[in-house]
């Protein structure tokens, strides 16, 4: 049988499955095209086109232009005539026709990574081992020093949290940042292990990794007390930031965008390339 290719319009020659009288009618045989890898979908004539003897070709004409090149598309295999053991091994061909997610897990772990590094020189920022004027805005995501306090007393957390709820989830901010960055380095970690990719559980945590950081960087607007938040003390804020050479308070919220782009790039199904 004959077709052409919808993609590159090539002429291409195949078989059609050896049980295709038994085929319902209507069905599609699937053949990939030789001469650009696209794969199709062909109606097969019914049962009783298929059984009848196909005509010959008429002789070429000698003094017609040359054919197009016909690509043989190869013997087809038998397709099961049940239909549910046909959507069965078409479940498995998609299944093996997927990527395994890795390089997907890779980059969200050097998202994570860089969050985590983040929180680190903050740490040792506040430690007094890093003696860096610019990592005073780092400063701002050290959670190692609040869990550090936390082990040894909860009582200051515990009275900030009677007095008002908002005033405690705002003090614990670096914390929720450090913690949260560790979970998506590790579930990226262990889905690169696992060749699984899980697209809505990494879009949730960039999102969540991204509203963290913003929390952070525009944490002194957020309280319940700050009662005015207008254009001029945002100006004041940020020409303060940059007076202060507390400039790096952005990187973490940058990384956080670029996390939360390819988490979305990221959400396009996998499916392997046809050769």
């Amino acid at each position: 049988m004959y077709t052409r290719c919808p993609s590159c319009r090539a002429e291409i020659c195949f078989q059609p499955p050896a049980n295709a009288a038994n085929l319902p009618d209507g069905y599609k045989h699937r053949i990939k095209c030789p001469s650009c890898g696209v794969t199709i979908g062909v109606k097969l004539p019914n049962r009783d086109a298929i059984a009848q003897v196909q005509p010959t070709f008429t002789p070429a004409n000698p003094n017609a232009y040359a054919s197009e090149p016909i690509y043989n598309a190869g013997t087809a295999a038998a397709v099961p005539a049940d239909d549910k053991q046909a959507k069965r091994e078409a479940r498995t061909l998609a299944k093996t026709q997927k990527k395994s997610g890795r390089s997907r897990n890779a980059m969200i772990f050097i998202f994570a990574a860089l969050l985590v590094v983040c929180s680190v020189l903050g740490y040792f920022f506040v430690q007094g081992d890093l003696d860096v004027a610019q990592m005073l805005g780092l400063a701002r995501f050290d959670g190692i020093s609040q869990l550090e306090t936390m082990a040894q007393d909860t009582a200051p957390f515990a009275a900030i949290f009677e007095l008002s709820v908002a005033d405690g989830m705002i003090t614990v901010l670096p914390t929720i940042f450090f913690l949260g960055a560790l979970l998506t380095a590790a579930l990226a970690l262990i889905g690169f292990v696992c060749k699984k990719y899980s697209r809505l559980l990494n879009l949730i945590l960039a999102l969540g990794m991204l509203a963290v950081s913003a929390c952070i960087l525009f944490s002194p607007f957020l309280s319940p007390s700050v009662t005015e938040v207008g254009s001029e003390a945002l100006a004041d804020y940020f020409v303060g930031i940059i007076e202060n050479q507390s400039y790096l308070v952005f990187v973490p919220v940058a990384i956080g965008v670029l996390h939360t782009l390819f988490a979305l790039i990221f959400l396009k199904s996998m499916k392997k390339k046809q050769a």
